[in-house]
């Protein structure tokens, strides 16, 4: 094929990727001066033709923040093309192959994002069916990765013959036994492409090895994967528990559905966010426990407020600024002798009208307690006063013991504000979508979500016990995949 120039309105700036039926070019929108990547299709074959279109049809009304946006598709002198969102970046395969030095937080969102965006496309009634590494993209500037590719998606509602009954569609590798075995393909497909996936995205190896499409499968269908724990030691338990139960081989051991599957895998991302630890922090600088600093003085010699003493050594311990000191000098001169000498006065030889001085001094040590735990019990009482008086106006209780709260919305939605009963907004992590799980107090909440394409919100009140925990789940009216085709035309 020549060089493009062009396709459609689009300049075309480079060649970014080639695939088996199709090449993939960086292009610029000259209208609206934006960057895309336009996919266009080099088979001759009509089927493939048909079913360039089919992704097109899907992709392009799927409207998530983890899946690459489809704007157009169009003709090229004959050969169909779609164009689609620009993401620079990589793939999760090219992450997994150089073994990029990830945490196991980097990777448990990517994971989340991942699953929510099937979970968003299984309530639109579309399979994606070739889940793998290399379909999900990880943009270079963040804000979260991006599922693509459903070129052999299919609408479960709907009958379509781009498939026939016994084909094999998807990578070798990542399809579930039932796909290999010729059976029906239900959303439990995906589920298992993702647990390989995952176990992949964790331990950089994959679970069924092989060098042949035969060996690969014989695996799939007959063997069970090591526990991805002794390829990657520091996997959590509760984690590599989700990923092997989606590798069950019998599709009713696996997870019924990503909404069931999202709760405990976020469940494992709350314990193990690192701001979610409860661990002591030090400030900069501070020596480890136990240390001491250069330069300060250690516990035997630690200098109290007050000073050193007159040589410039610090203070014993003992010696506090408020403990007794010896009263004044009475000095008392002895006939026989030229020598004067100093000794603590006698009572007798006090003044009269005046306490000695070291009942003087007691009685300002005394007096200075006493007018400091008046201060401190002042200082209580105040404290006491303020909660008890934001308590009677708002009407909340003490925080409860934590307690999971799982919400749901259909279709997907954006979480934008969680209230507990007092009126307090309750943090979000950010770009919070449902499905989602997050740790709270036992309380009541108000929850509040919008869908922000089509701009339709709603909200619902929920109760979370210490015990059981709380859902809210909240129904959003919007049309979907399958009536939005059959109102345009494209289904019968």
């Amino acid at each position: 094929m020549a060089v493009l120039r062009s396709i459609g309105k689009y300049e075309i700036l480079e060649q970014i990727g080639q695939g088996g039926f199709a090449a993939v070019y960086k292009a610029r929108d000259p209208f609206i001066k934006r960057l895309v990547a336009i996919k266009l299709c080099l088979a001759d074959d009509g089927d493939l033709r048909r079913r360039f279109f089919h992704e097109a049809e899907i992709a392009g009304n799927l409207h998530h923040p983890n899946i690459v946006t489809v704007f157009e598709c169009g003709l090229e002198e004959g050969a169909p093309y779609l164009v689609q969102e620009y993401v620079a970046g990589s793939d999760l395969g090219r992450v997994i192959r150089e073994r990029a030095p990830l945490g196991e937080v980097d990777k448990l969102e990517s994971l989340m994002q991942v699953a929510r965006a099937l979970h968003y496309a299984h309530s639109k009634g579309v399979l994606h069916r070739d889940v793998k590494p290399q379909n999900v993209l990880v943009p270079d500037q963040g804000g979260g990765v991006k599922l693509m590719d459903f070129g052999i998606a299919t609408l479960k509602a709907v009958h379509t013959r781009l498939t026939r009954a016994g084909t094999i569609l998807g990578t070798a590798s990542y399809l579930a036994p039932e796909q290999l075995l010729g059976q029906e393909p239900d959303r439990r497909v995906d589920l298992f492409s993702f647990g390989v996936l995952a176990y992949e995205l964790l331990s950089y190896e994959k679970p069924f090895g092989g060098g042949s499409f035969e060996e690969v499968s014989r695996e799939i269908v007959r063997c069970d994967p090591p526990p991805v724990e002794e390829r990657w030691p520091d996997c959590p338990a509760d984690l590599a528990a989700v990923v092997h139960r989606c590798l069950r081989k019998d599709p009713d051991e696996r997870y019924a559905s990503f909404e069931e599957l999202l709760p405990e895998l976020n469940a494992v991302l709350v314990r193990v966010r690192p701001e979610r630890r409860k661990t002591p922090r030090v400030a900069v600088g501070a020596p480890p426990p136990g240390e001491t600093p250069a330069g300060q003085a250690g516990p035997e010699t630690a200098a109290p407020a007050g000073g050193v003493g007159e040589t410039g050594a610090p203070r014993p311990r003992s010696a506090r600024p408020d403990a007794p000191r010896p009263g004044p000098a009475a000095v008392a001169e002895d006939p026989g002798s030229d020598a004067t000498s100093s000794a603590p006065a006698s009572p007798a030889a006090a003044p009269p009208g005046r306490a000695p001085g070291v009942r003087g001094g007691q009685r300002r040590s005394a007096g200075r307690q006493r007018a400091a735990a008046i201060a401190v019990a002042a200082l209580a009482l105040a404290v006491l006063g303020t909660w008890w008086l934001v308590r009677g106006r708002s009407g909340a209780a003490p925080p409860g013991p934590p307690a999971l709260l799982r919400i749901d919305a259909s279709p997907w939605a954006a979480v934008t504000r969680i209230v507990d009963g007092g009126g307090r907004e309750v943090p979000l992590p950010a770009g919070a979508t449902t499905p989602l799980a997050l740790e709270v107090h036992a309380g009541r909440y108000r929850v509040s979500v919008a869908h922000p394409d089509s701009g339709r919100s709603g909200e619902c009140a929920v109760v979370v016990g210490a015990a059981t925990g709380g859902r809210c789940h909240i129904e959003l009216a919007t049309l979907d995949a399958v009536d939005y085709f059959k109102q345009a035309g494209w289904w019968r």
